[in-house]
């Protein structure tokens, strides 16, 4: 399960940091879920690509 952590925290002997992804257990997410530690990652937005203006017939580059 991809999970993003909302503190710091310590599981175990591992440090998450605020913001960091996570990738565990769904066994091992649901304590931290119901405790407010960590959130579902959500899915990241496609991007478009950026549109690059057409060049004009005045400004040729010689």
């Amino acid at each position: 399960m991809k999970l993003t952590a909302l503190k710091t925290f310590r599981h175990g002997s591992t440090v998450f940091r605020r913001n960091s992804p996570v990738e565990m257990s769904d066994a091992q997410a649901k304590p931290l879920l119901a405790k407010g530690l960590v959130s579902e990652a959500k899915p990241a937005a496609k991007k478009d690509e950026p549109k690059s203006k057409p060049k004009t017939e005045g400004s040729k580059d010689q």
